[in-house]
């Protein structure tokens, strides 16, 4: 059975976490807010792998 992945646009998720961390508005930088929000996914992108991998390496030395 294969899982169904459904992507969505998740762009302004971030906006919060933004003036949080940098004390800007988002939309008035959107040029820097670009490069934030590419950061934080990119990180997740990392994390998601990295689980990946563990499992793969758990699943191959069992």
């Amino acid at each position: 059975m294969s899982k169904k992945i459904t992507l969505k646009s998740n762009f302004s998720n971030f906006k919060k976490d933004f003036k949080a961390d940098t004390g800007l508005d988002a939309d008035q930088n959107i040029e820097l807010y670009i490069q934030y929000y590419n950061a934080r996914i990119s990180d997740y992108n990392l994390q998601i792998n990295m689980e990946i991998m563990n499992d793969i390496y758990g699943l191959l030395n069992k």
